[in-house]
């Protein structure tokens, strides 16, 4: 019944979305508890917690079994990244090994020049955070208008020509919830108790359950966009949103997400190094995606190996389809 609230109800309202945003490997904690008592007293209510483990690391953390595919033309590997607080030369690794026809970067600003002259031959732009560096002209560029919140705009749009066909790149990063949860956290939720604050006062939730609407408000509106584009196109960044949540579910149900279809593994990709023992030190969220419209199929996606970063880039690779009705 959680799993489904999780998926159904999830950022609309305060407590299921800040659930999505914890590690999930929690929901077993309670089995360090049981399954000693179990082996002690009742050996075959074992089973039922593997069965628990089982689901809660393989259907609800949704893990990823699928395998790469060979492409029949020429494939575009792209690849994402939210670069702030990380040192770009930490990127160059995977970059290489990604072989990269479009890179798209957020928290990029005034990095479009050492991005150009690190990439001869390439053509990058830039619009405020947002970067775009492609193998391929860019013929054009701007903000998108939609994505327009209180700190300014959350999503730039760049037109490509690829191999004579005009495609959009949507490089977006949505506001960090972080202030937010700050908020409900306060001093500490026992510090908080006592004196009502935090998680327990009214009015905090209310703040955090408006910053949650207006972030599906933007989503709602990017959506709007994406309906009306009748060009082959790329939705990525950093959305900030938790996967299996259902503002991840308002872009999943329509376009495809790469690493859901292709990836493995889980693909978390925030944040990048941890204190956290829950998560083995590493990241527990996947928030980092890679969107495409009908227009590509989906050859491979994976999730940069650990580094020292706020996020992990993604990258994956796709091939155009060809338009119905026209020869082989």
């Amino acid at each position: 019944m959680v799993f489904i609230l999780l998926a159904v109800v999830g950022e609309r309202h305060w407590l299921p979305a800040l659930w999505l945003y914890l590690p999930q490997q929690g929901w077993l904690l309670p089995l360090a508890v049981l399954t000693p008592l179990c082996l002690l007293f009742c050996r075959k209510w074992c089973w039922w917690h593997l069965a628990a483990v089982l689901w809660v690391l393989a259907v609800h953390m949704d893990f990823r079994w699928s395998s790469s595919e060979t492409p029949s033309g020429d494939a575009l590997s792209v690849l994402t990244s939210n670069i702030g607080q990380r040192k770009t030369r930490t990127l160059w690794p995977f970059m290489k090994s990604e072989q990269f026809d479009i890179l798209a970067l957020q928290e990029a600003w005034r990095h479009e020049r050492a991005m150009s002259r690190e990439n001869p031959g390439f053509f990058a732009a830039g619009m405020g955070e947002f970067v775009l560096v492609s193998r391929y002209e860019i013929k054009n560029s701007g903000f998108v208008p939609e994505l327009w919140g209180k700190s300014g705009p959350a999503g730039a749009w760049f037109e490509v020509d690829y191999q004579g066909t005009p495609i959009v790149v949507y490089n977006i990063h949505l506001p960090t919830p972080r202030p937010d949860f700050e908020r409900l956290r306060g001093a500490g939720f026992l510090a908080e108790l006592s004196r009502g604050g935090g998680i327990y006062s009214k009015e905090v939730r209310q703040r955090f359950q408006q910053s949650m609407d207006e972030r599906a408000e933007l989503l709602r509106k990017l959506r709007e966009r994406l309906d009306k584009e009748d060009r082959p196109f790329f939705v990525l960044g950093d959305f900030n949103i938790p996967s299996g949540g259902y503002l991840h579910g308002l872009l999943a149900d329509k376009y495809t997400d790469a690493f859901a279809e292709k990836g493995r593994g889980y693909g978390w990709t925030f944040p990048g190094q941890t204190r956290n023992p829950l998560s083995l030190f590493g990241p527990w969220l996947r928030i980092d995606y890679i969107f495409s419209s009908v227009d590509w199929q989906t050859l491979d996606c994976v999730v940069e190996p650990r580094q020292p970063a706020q996020h992990r880039a993604v990258a994956a690779k796709f091939v155009l389809r060809k338009p119905s009705g026209s020869p082989e």
